[in-house]
This record gives C-alpha cells, sequence and structure tokens, in this order.
C-alpha cells in the first residue's frame, strides 16, 4: 500500500525555528555605496571616510567602479562602490577614549551625517565588522580622550541632538 500524501509546511514550526542558526557572515569586500551629491568629488568623499590614506585608496575606488570612466568628473546621483579597508589592528590605542556622536546604518547615512555636521569638531568614520552585527559605522571624534571623565565632561559640550546619542567607546568588539 503505497504512503499517504502527507503536506510539508513551507514554514518550520515555532519550535524548530528557534534552532535556525544564522547564516555565517563573511567580512565583505565593500564598505558601502555613496551617491553622489552636489558639489562631490571623489578626493573630498574620500578624504572624509578615510582620512590621511584617502589618495592611497584612489586606485581601490577606481577598480571597484568601473562603470565611472573618470572619478573626476561625476555625476549628481552617480552612485559609488567604497571597497572595505581591512586591518586587524584596533585603532585605540590603550587608555585612550574617543567618543562615538552617531552609529548610522549605512555609509550613505555616515557620510551625510559627516558632511551635514561640519560644524561639530573634527570627525572620524571607524568602521569595523564582526560575526555578530556585519559592518558597522561609527562616527567619533578625532581627537580621543585620555579619561573617561573628560570624554564624558566633553559630552555636554556639544549640541543637544548629538549628546543625546553620543556614547564614550573604549574599545571595539572581537570580529
Amino acid at each position: 500500500m503505497p504512503p499517504e500524501a502527507v503536506s510539508v509546511p513551507d514554514v518550520a514550526p515555532v519550535e524548530a525555528q528557534n534552532d535556525i542558526k544564522p547564516a555565517k557572515m563573511n567580512m565583505p569586500v565593500k564598505l558601502g555605496e555613496l551617491i553622489v551629491g552636489k558639489n562631490d568629488c571623489v578626493s573630498k568623499m574620500l578624504a572624509l571616510l578615510y582620512g590621511r590614506e584617502s589618495m592611497n585608496r584612489l586606485e581601490a575606488v577606481r577598480r571597484a567602479n568601473p562603470q565611472i570612466k573618470d572619478l573626476n568628473s561625476l555625476r549628481m546621483g552617480e552612485i559609488i562602490s567604497v571597497p572595505a579597508r581591512m586591518s586587524k589592528d584596533n585603532p585605540l590605542p590603550a587608555g585612550k577614549y574617543w567618543l562615538q556622536i552617531a552609529s548610522p546604518a549605512s555609509l550613505q547615512e555616515a557620510y551625510k551625517f559627516m558632511t551635514e555636521n561640519n560644524q561639530l569638531p573634527s570627525l572620524f568614520l571607524h568602521t569595523y565588522w564582526n560575526k555578530s552585527e556585519g559592518t558597522v559605522y561609527s562616527v567619533l571624534l578625532k581627537e580621543g580622550f585620555n579619561s573617561e571623565s573628560a570624554a564624558n565632561a566633553f559630552i555636554k559640550t556639544l549640541p543637544p541632538a548629538v549628546a543625546f546619542k553620543a556614547k564614550v567607546i573604549s574599545g571595539w568588539p572581537d570580529g
């Protein structure tokens, strides 16, 4: 006697769903994408994202964007892929504290925040990747602090909308 046809649900039962493990996340090769805005140029965009290393990254940006014939002649609305910069070092020296003033969800949001808040002290974009969160964007004040109390005191001098989200950083999660 042939077995009866059994319908299999498309979704696993709730108790089985809790046992499902997320797919292993790999470190990305792309940091994100930027939409070219009015008066944007590649050198300015890279300087904001990479700081002193910006011109060293120009060739990597060129390779990541073969559709763009001339990086010096961008059209508003054009999308640029920004390659990830791999680093194994923790950029935070021992005993030093930074102020994170924003934790945007994307590279575009980080870039926008940094360009719109140019009245703040010098900013620094630190991106890192770990297995639990994936790529994380952290906008920091470029100058660090020698103590947590000094960093907390500085938060009080920031505009209220920025101070509300600011937090002291003393280290980064392991990747």
